[in-house]
């Protein structure tokens, strides 16, 4: 759904903020547009979303690109492979729980 998001409106131009444009982009992502027309009206997903900036808040995300790892490390920006490498074996090496 993202990625057709991006290209309905960085490569069509497209709106892609009304409701009713979600949906078709919805349907265009093999999304169930009925569904996604009903999850948009009555927000449905909302407490997830608030959820994930919540966590993002926590993790100090303020950009993208932004990488999140065992659901506590975070990694922002292009960074090079051994910075995400350190971060892969911290979250490994950390003691779980």
């Amino acid at each position: 759904m993202l990625q057709r998001l991006y290209h309905a409106y960085f490569g069509e131009g497209r709106p892609v903020f009304g409701q009713e444009a979600l949906a078709g982009l919805a349907a265009d992502a093999d999304l169930e547009p009925v569904a996604a027309r009903q999850a948009l009206k009555d927000g449905s997903y909302a407490d997830d979303v608030r959820a994930d900036e919540a966590q993002a808040a926590r993790l100090g995300i303020n950009g993208v690109p932004f990488c999140v790892v065992a659901e506590k490390y975070g990694v922002s920006g292009a960074q090079p492979e051994e910075t995400f490498l350190r971060a892969l074996r911290e979250a490994w090496e950390a003691p779980s729980g």
